[in-house]
């Protein structure tokens, strides 16, 4: 009879998320120390499973070892809807139970030989069409309840290996109907990004470095609203009209013009209240190819004080995930005004087509 899992056991967490592309950025972040996403030192490694191309895959991120219990980190992904709007299933499997199998056959037969036919099952098995596969196989004695259930049937193939565990309810991910696509009361789904940046580059952590902030692009008004629930002050730069709930904010200040405008100085300094006041966060969303989108925020560099942040959504052609050709040439539209080097991010709120630049004011 298969033992209990113990607490203080090191556990593996697979990830199954909608494409391959999410799985790998998921990966990436974990990779990227310099971003605040997962806690600190919370898994021994991390990487991309099974053979995949770019854009192909089992769609799985592998967390080995994880430091903390597996509730722990389901609680911790449940704060952070950014990343749990993203993640489909999960499945936790115990290191100590480490049995890697061949078949699907051998699977049924180790179930049945290890499985305490007592425990009232829910099967969670990847891909899906092994959870069909156990619930047929499995015999009459086995009691499967997707409701009422005292255990969890861990179930994993990959390639030919496959895995199973069972595991307690607390261990069980579910993909809630509550968790928010959209930031509330935002004009467009956009926003999902500049949430996800605000969060992954940590400046939701002080509230000081958020006090005044340029939005170019701004309409309709999306990452407006969202930065204006946090900034003192935010200056909304776009010709076309934003929507009305944005506009009716009262620290939204809207310039209705371009950013080459030869007036834009003087209207942002009196949107600030003073021709000295320097904003901490430079923004821009344009749906734009991304080199009019650098020159509409290269004018505006000047207003960014040292040390401030540009956020930058890159509207890229083709899917691929390398955009360092591209990436290479807008470093050059900015000469030497911010710090090196500037980085693109691959946020999960990207579209395939989408690439996000960072980048710090000298």
């Amino acid at each position: 009879m298969q033992a209990e899992p113990e607490a203080s056991s090191e556990w593996d967490c697979y990830i199954q998320t909608a494409n391959q592309d999410t799985a790998s950025k998921l990966v990436a972040y974990a990779l990227a120390t310099d971003l605040h996403v997962y806690p600190e030192h919370f898994a021994a490694g991390v990487e991309e499973v099974g053979p995949h191309t770019e854009h192909k895959g089992p769609c799985l991120a592998l967390f080995r070892g994880l430091r903390s219990t597996p509730e722990c980190f389901l609680s911790w992904l449940g704060a952070h809807p950014f990343l749990k709007r993203h993640i489909h299933r999960v499945f936790t499997l115990p290191q100590c139970n480490g049995k890697v199998l061949s078949s699907r056959e051998e699977l049924i037969q180790d179930i049945c030989e290890y499985c305490n036919p007592d425990t009232v099952l829910r099967i969670n098995a990847f891909p899906k069409n092994l959870e069909a596969y156990i619930k047929e196989r499995l015999p009459p004695s086995f009691h499967l309840d997707a409701q009422n259930f005292s255990g969890v049937l861990m179930a994993l193939e990959v390639g030919h290996q496959l895995r199973w565990a069972v595991v307690p309810p607390s261990v069980f991910f579910r993909q809630s109907c509550d968790v928010p696509k959209v930031f509330e009361g935002s004009a467009a789904s956009a926003v999902n990004k500049i949430h996800e940046a605000i969060e992954v580059l940590g400046l939701h952590q002080c509230k000081q470095q958020m006090r005044a902030v340029i939005d170019v692009g701004a309409a309709p008004g999306s990452w407006t609203s969202f930065l204006a629930a946090t900034a003192e002050s935010v200056v909304a730069i776009d010709p076309a009209e934003l929507s009305p709930d944005v506009a009716a904010l009262p620290n939204v200040h809207h310039l209705k013009m371009m950013s080459q405008d030869p007036q834009i100085a003087s209207a942002i300094s009196q949107a600030l209240g003073s021709e000295k006041v320097l904003v901490d966060v430079l923004t821009c969303d344009m749906n734009s190819h991304p080199f009019e989108a650098c020159r509409a925020v290269k004018e505006l560099i000047r207003f960014l004080k040292p040390g401030g942040i540009c956020i930058m959504t890159l509207k890229c052609r083709g899917m691929g995930r390398d955009r360092s050709i591209t990436f290479s040439k807008l470093k050059d539209f900015f000469g030497d005004s911010l710090e090196d080097p500037p980085r693109c991010i691959w946020l999960l709120a990207n579209t395939k087509f989408e690439a996000t630049f960072v980048g710090k004011k000298k």
